[in-house]
């Protein structure tokens, strides 16, 4: 299962809001790191699909084969 989250935190609530989402990739907490964070700026609406995509999935790949490794995900065609 996965979640996808994209906080927006009101203009007050920022300073609280990045501190909390930041603390989510904290190595040591899991097994397998599964949060990131990257700020998409003054006004999110304006970052690119293709850019927002990119930075979405960017930590994918490491993950995979931690998860792999760990055993929580399986190898293609493995069953």
């Amino acid at each position: 299962m996965s979640w996808w989250t994209a906080p927006t935190c009101p203009r007050s609530a920022r300073a609280s809001c990045w501190n909390c989402a930041g603390e989510l990739a904290v190595q040591g907490k899991r097994v397998v790191d599964n949060a990131g964070f990257f700020h998409a700026g003054e006004d999110p609406g304006k970052v690119s699909d293709t850019e927002l995509y990119d930075r979405l999935v960017n930590e994918f790949p490491k993950w995979l084969v931690a998860a792999r490794t760990q055993g929580i995900v399986r190898d293609p065609g493995s069953r």
